[in-house]
């Protein structure tokens, strides 16, 4: 009877693991459409990783960033400036502000 009981146990714990490693593959995608859109458009280091602090601020204050929300901020961020320092400085303003947008 005990171990019918380890059985069970075992079993269930796999059908745990196997949910867990379905959420993570879903949350891998949900990041991986957005981490496309990054490096097709970034290459500087410094602006790929404040781009995803803005991203983390968004988060932060309950306001997430959709691909396409990314995309036209991305675009934006063009139109203000092409030189990176700028696009770092205008990033890391309205992360400071906590602002939902780039000015």
């Amino acid at each position: 009877m005990e171990a019918k009981k380890a059985d069970n146990d075992n079993e269930e714990d796999k059908d745990i693991d196997n949910e867990k490693d379905i959420n993570k593959k879903e949350k891998i995608k949900k990041e991986t459409e957005i981490d496309k859109i990054i490096k097709a458009n970034f290459s500087d280091e410094e602006l790929i990783k404040t781009m995803y602090e803005f991203i983390k601020m968004r988060k932060a204050i309950k306001k997430p960033l959709t691909t396409r929300g990314l995309e036209l901020l991305i675009k934006k961020l063009y139109q203000l400036t092409l030189n990176i320092d700028e696009q770092i400085a205008i990033l890391n303003n309205s992360i400071m502000n906590n602002w939902q947008g780039i000015f």
